[in-house]
């Protein structure tokens, strides 16, 4: 398919506001945290979380999120949420969130999240968007759906798929019993996903 083609049927899908927006690890990178540097890849908050658990050892480069997570959420939870609220918190003083206003200024059907972040709210208070971005919790056991034919027009959901902040650390997604413990759950939110990208 050439590029004229490509972008004929995009600007087809916009105009019916068709599209969805599925953003993960690395979209929020060019915002900076209330810690003063840019928001963490997961490797980056892997290791900021190992420092919690094990201080006095080196990083083990093959360290996976949740497992750390997971060690961190039982034996230092208090320390864990000011961490991740400092490292995932947008400073919208210091953060150029340009890029994210016109990302969030397309017409997006809907846009779903995998991060916990609240880059979609900062964007939200900084910006006068034609549309308002409500962050959505998206954990099963809320089982809210907000909006099931999926278009507002002065709104734009924005789905965290995996929790909010605010609910950390056991109100997410992170660790590997979080994960098994959804399936307790109609994962409402993850069917909507589904179906949505299947179609």
């Amino acid at each position: 398919m050439d590029k004229d083609t490509i972008s004929k049927y995009l600007t087809e899908q916009f105009e019916r506001g068709r599209p969805i927006l599925v953003t993960g690890s690395g979209f929020s990178r060019c915002a900076c945290n209330i810690a003063g540097v840019p928001l963490p890849s997961s490797k980056e908050l892997s290791k900021k979380i190992w420092e919690l658990v094990y201080p006095a050892d080196a990083f083990e480069e093959d360290t996976q999120l949740q497992d750390v997570f997971e060690n961190a959420k039982a034996t230092q939870s208090s320390r864990l949420v000011e961490l991740l609220r400092n490292q995932l918190t947008v400073d919208t003083m210091t953060s150029d969130l340009a890029i994210y206003e016109k990302i969030f200024s397309l017409p997006w059907y809907r846009v779903y999240t995998i991060n916990i972040d609240n880059l979609d709210q900062a964007v939200d208070i900084t910006y006068r968007l034609k549309r308002r971005i409500k962050a959505i919790d998206g954990m099963p056991e809320k089982n809210i759906m907000t909006d099931k034919s999926g278009n507002i027009s002065n709104t734009l959901f924005c789905i965290h798929l995996h929790g909010l902040l605010e609910s950390s650390p056991d109100g997410v997604t992170f660790g590997r019993l979080q994960y098994a413990n959804r399936g307790r759950y109609t994962d409402s939110w993850y069917s909507a996903f589904i179906s949505e990208i299947m179609t």
